[in-house]
């Protein structure tokens, strides 16, 4: 039965083998690692029960998925089973709680009347080659329950039907910012002669973008790790560390004008910019433009 099933944890089970190693004799034993389910260990008589497709509460509790289930109901992704034709056999937690329904009232329904964004003629054709080929699919597909947020879903065989793994990932509005950032680089590189890149928290190059490279010579991963003052003519060195400490401290973007290194490394005339990037709420680099400045004639 699945509610004998006992826990413990990988480093608990190394620590105390033998009083795991004796429970095990009397009802399986999940093991974690990290928090997620990773071997059960069975007594050796329960293992041959098994092993012959017989034998006893806990061995038919493996073999029925019993212990699947539990499995299931950990892990982070959402778990929906569906026959063949799409109906919802079982979920996990994690479906449940996307879903916004106990599974009783999922349980049973096609599949399109809780997700109408799956079951669009392109995705529909996705789960009809499922079933046919027997192959795995990843597709991504708008959320039917959150505006701005696209799902991951991997679809395969599972049983008689399809089981459908699901997440979400970034949401619409983050992936139109990203898509602004790259054009507003890919812009910079045709119009201007200006150089992009990245830095980390160290002041080091993170990213150096061909138009970059173009100014300063190499190939990015000759750049890569390298701190940002050693593209920077000694003069303006203090002036830009300065700078990197003002915009990595949150207080805003901000440029100066100096000098850097060419590719034949003598000076050029620039105008240095970096504004800061955050991950979740903590800053983690700043984004780098560099534009050729002109020197005034006396």
């Amino acid at each position: 039965m699945l509610d004998e099933t006992l826990t413990t944890t990988a480093a608990d089970l190394s620590r105390h083998f033998g009083m795991w190693q004796d429970r095990a004799m009397s009802a399986p034993v999940m093991v974690t690692h990290h928090g997620r389910p990773r071997a059960v260990l069975i007594s050796v008589d329960q293992y041959h029960l098994y092993e012959a497709g017989t034998g006893g509460a806990a061995a038919s509790a493996l073999a029925e998925g019993a212990n699947d289930a539990a499995i299931l109901d950990r892990i982070s992704q959402g778990f929906v089973a569906l026959d063949r034709d799409l109906v919802v056999l079982r979920l996990n937690h994690a479906a449940t709680s996307y879903l916004g329904r106990p599974a009783d009232h999922a349980i049973g329904k096609p599949l399109a009347t809780l997700y109408p964004a799956l079951l669009d003629p392109t995705r529909s054709r996705i789960f009809a080659q499922v079933l046919r080929t027997g192959e795995r699919i990843r597709f991504e597909a708008p959320s039917s329950l959150y505006p701005d947020q696209m799902v991951r879903i991997d679809a395969f065989p599972h049983a008689e039907g399809l089981g459908v793994l699901f997440h979400a990932v970034a949401d619409v509005e983050s992936r139109r910012q990203l898509s602004e950032c790259d054009a507003l680089r890919a812009l910079f590189a045709v119009s201007l002669p200006a150089g992009t890149g990245r830095i980390s928290l160290r002041g080091s190059f993170a990213r150096v973008d061909p138009s970059l490279l173009a100014m300063i010579g190499g190939t990015a991963e000759d750049w890569l790790a390298t701190p940002l003052i050693e593209i920077v003519a000694a003069p303006d060195r203090a002036a830009l560390t300065r700078l990197m400490e003002r915009v990595l401290e949150g207080h805003g973007a901000a440029a100066l004008p100096g000098a850097i290194l060419g590719a034949d490394g003598a000076p050029v005339p620039v105008t240095i910019a970096l504004a800061e990037t955050r991950a979740a709420f903590a800053i983690d680099g700043a984004e780098l433009l560099i534009t050729p400045r002109a020197i005034e004639a006396d």
